[in-house]
């Protein structure tokens, strides 16, 4: 509540003017209307003075509550500061702490990105190793040289192993250029860094032997006689003096290697003699390394076989000299052979030993004894290298074809039967040699006469033309042609003639026309053709033009080759299927020019059959002539030769015996006729006897 004045609260501030107006309207009486009227405002007075004086009193307590309110606030808005401030300090705690972890964080941060820029740098080094690595593989030089130069520059001095071990590769590089020269400098190099590298013997580290061995390359294969001379002389001064046994036995190789590069087959061979010798003695006959001299010894004596039948190719003095070679190299293989055999379950050297005389055997025709050995390794090899490596593969491939040529086709057939899923399963189905496997499977099947299993492998083969150079492999031209064959014995001609006619054309582009091969893809052609023609009017005129070019070509081979020979035959049957079509088809003068020289040449047994055939069309053809006497005869002679056959043909011999039976029923009428002077007319139908049909031009 406001407080008021004269209630304990003090003099009021306006009592003086109270007391002046009482003073002032109490002494002495005056006018009433006066009076009143200074009493209103005396009255209005005193209520405005009340006013005054609340409003003074709100006043004065809207000041306190200002007051009170501004206190309040302020001390509000300090205890907040104070939170702030509190706040605040906590916070820049934290974030200095913080900051010193961000700190902390950066410096193994930049420790990291140190290490990571070493490592960077590594690999950046080791991927252009790699892309000149790729680049040289790739054969582009060019860019493999200026990569080389971008590696090589930037590389410290102290970084002698990676320098040098990309000067090596430089260095094979340019020797596989046939850049010598500048290859012998690089090598050079690269091997004195190697030789400072190698803190123990130079001698005895294996980067310093392959470098060793890269410029002595680079010297021998330049063409000044002194370079060579200098690379056989570093060599020879390893294998006379007291190296290390390893050390020197390998330049003894490398100086037999070159020795026989330059034809000196004698010094050659009996250091590499010498080298096996000291191998043998010093590690056993069973050691990798005497392993390895002896296959370089083999190659060696290869070596000068091939070089005796190139220089003394048409000398048969020479024949003895070759013959002591291959002796000597069959006897060197099967002293290490026997010596090693008890070992060919595990010895990867002693399989390619027996290999190699397996080999020999069969050049020598000892298939018998070529078939144990080959056996042998390849039953090691299974145990050792498993059923699916390639060198297995091929043993057992050299197996198969051992029992192929003892027509031994059961244990053949299982051996190519394994061999050929073997190299389905490593090289694909359309690698040439899974090809040529499952020809030669092929083969033995068909020699067996079991056409569905022969069949089925080449048709295999023969798709597989279509994802590798079929028209280019012999093999898969050979498996066409047998499944063109076994068409034709099944019957299925329009099949037979689709394969046949490709192996044909790709037989010509690759053979050429005169090939045997190609001869006899076109004979079989010829024959598909042929079994169509008496049910299809355009195989029959197709036949004809075919076999016509077939039969120009027939004719010089009919008068050169022997009567037993596959050339003449395969040109008999060319020549007979032409004549009998022609006789088909009505052209009987120009059949006469092709079947009557064949019935009158004299044939072997293994054209006889073929012979009575064409005598058949020739005895039709002088019937169709009204040679009704001389068609006789043919048909007799004919049935007499097929009756005296061991397995005539019922259906040839039938055929004979109808058309003889006609002519014969022929010769009567007419005789008849001549009796009675009866005219000439048709006697049976499709000969006519007084119409000659005209002459195909």
């Amino acid at each position: 509540m406001p407080r008021k004045y004269g209630q304990g609260g003090g003099d009021p501030p306006y009592q003086g003017y109270y007391s002046a107006c009482q003073s002032f309207m109490d002494p002495e009486p005056v006018d009433c209307t006066n009076c009143k009227k200074l009493e209103r405002n005396r009255s209005s007075l005193a209520n405005k003075l009340e006013e005054k004086e609340n409003a003074c009193a709100s006043l004065e307590f809207e000041l306190d509550n200002m007051d009170r309110k501004h206190q309040f606030e302020n001390q509000q808005a300090n205890n907040r500061y104070r939170t702030e401030l509190t706040e605040l300090r906590k916070c820049a705690q934290e974030n200095q702490k913080q900051f010193e972890s961000v700190m902390k964080r950066a410096r193994e941060d930049q420790q990291k990105f140190e290490l990571v820029m070493k490592q960077t740098r590594t690999e950046l080094l080791r991927l252009r190793e790699q892309l000149f690595a790729a680049r040289k593989a790739e054969k582009r030089f060019a860019e493999a040289e200026s990569i080389y130069h971008e590696i090589i520059d930037p590389l410290p001095p102290q970084d002698r192993g990676a320098k040098s071990n990309l000067m090596y590769e430089f260095a094979d590089m340019l020797i596989e250029q046939k850049n010598y020269a500048q290859a012998e400098v690089v090598a050079q190099e690269a091997l004195g860094h190697r030789k400072s590298h190698v803190k123990t013997d130079g001698q005895g580290s294996m980067e310093v032997k392959l470098s060793f061995r890269q410029l002595s390359s680079a010297l021998f294969h330049q063409d000044s006689e002194k370079k060579q001379k200098q690379a056989m002389e570093m060599h020879r001064q390893i294998w006379e003096n007291d190296a290390p046994h390893d050390w020197k036995a390998e330049n003894g190789d490398r100086l037999c290697q070159i020795y026989a590069h330059q034809k000196k087959y004698d010094p050659a061979q009996r250091i590499q003699y010498e080298v096996w010798e000291e191998r043998r003695r010093k590690c056993g006959i069973r050691h990798e390394a005497t392993m390895n001299s002896a296959l370089q010894r083999i190659a060696m004596l290869d070596g000068i076989m091939s070089a005796l039948d190139k220089e003394h190719r048409c000398h048969p003095e020479k024949d003895v000299e070759k013959e002591f070679w291959k002796k000597k190299i069959i006897d060197f293989l099967r002293e290490i052979w026997n010596s090693g055999k008890e070992a060919a379950e595990t010895d990867a050297k002693v399989h390619d030993i027996g290999h190699r005389l397996g080999e020999s055997l069969d050049q020598r025709m000892e298939y018998l004894k070529a078939g144990e050995i080959f056996k042998q390794v390849w039953e090691g090899r299974k145990k050792s290298l498993g059923d699916k490596d390639i060198k297995t593969l091929d043993c057992g491939h050299r197996l198969g074809e051992i029992y192929w040529k003892q027509k031994d086709y059961v244990n053949a057939g299982e051996v190519f039967e394994q061999v050929l899923q073997g190299k389905k399963e490593s090289l694909g189905d359309t690698n040439p040699k899974t090809l040529e496997c499952g020809h030669r499977l092929g083969e033995i099947r068909y020699q067996q006469k079991r056409y569905d299993k022969a069949m089925d492998v080449f048709s295999q083969v023969w798709i597989g033309r279509n994802s590798s150079p079929g028209d280019k492999n012999l093999h898969v031209l050979a498996s066409g042609h047998r499944l063109g064959e076994i068409h034709l014995i099944r019957k299925e001609y329009p099949k037979a003639e689709t394969v046949l006619s490709q192996v044909w054309n790709a037989r010509q582009s690759n053979l050429g026309e005169s090939h045997p091969e190609t001869v006899e893809s076109a004979h079989q052609l010829a024959t598909s053709i042929y079994a169509q023609a008496d049910s299809d009017k355009g195989k029959l005129a197709q036949g004809i033009i075919f076999s016509k070019g077939r039969w120009k070509a027939s004719m010089p081979i009919l008068e050169k080759s022997t009567a037993s020979s596959s050339s003449f035959l395969g040109a008999f049957d060319n020549s007979f299927m032409y004549g009998s079509l022609l006789v088909k088809s009505g052209y009987i003068p120009d059949a006469e020019k092709v079947l009557q020289p064949l019935w009158e040449l004299k044939v072997g047994p293994e054209a006889e059959t073929l012979q009575l055939r064409v005598g058949h069309f020739w005895g039709i053809c002088l019937a169709r002539q009204n040679h009704y006497a001389r068609a006789r005869e043919v048909f007799e002679s004919v049935r007499h030769r097929r009756s005296a056959a061991s397995d005539p043909n019922l259906e040839d011999c039938l055929d004979t015996a109808k058309e003889l039976k006609n002519v014969c029923d022929l010769i009567e009428v007419e005789e008849k006729r001549l009796k009675t002077k009866i005219p000439k007319k048709r006697v049976r139908p499709g000969v006519y006897v007084s119409r000659k049909p005209a002459s195909r031009s």
